[in-house]
């Protein structure tokens, strides 16, 4: 994902800083982030999020439909009479 710095740099206060010096270049450039690259890497992680998300929904949308097919099949198989008694019972064991 984000390549960032591995270590700290070794700015030591009280030094005098030569910024034109090669250390400093190289420390500097350990350190700083390129704005593109953080806004590509949080547009990645939104993309996934969105499609983790979006395969929740179709999963709890299969879901659904298996449990509406099943209760129609029974409907079916055993009548509309069976409906409110073991509606309840259904209920129950879901909580």
């Amino acid at each position: 994902e984000l390549k960032g710095p591995k270590k700290k740099p070794r700015i030591l206060p009280g030094q005098d800083i030569d910024m034109k010096s090669k250390q400093f270049k190289r420390q500097l450039r350990s350190v700083v982030v390129d704005g593109v690259d953080v806004l590509a890497t949080a547009r990645d992680a939104c993309q996934k999020s969105l499609v983790r998300q979006e395969a929740k929904d179709a999963a709890a949308k299969e879901k659904a439909k298996k449990e509406e097919e099943r209760v129609a099949e029974l409907k079916q198989i055993r009548g509309e009479r069976w409906l409110p008694s073991i509606a309840s019972e259904m209920q129950s064991n879901r909580i």
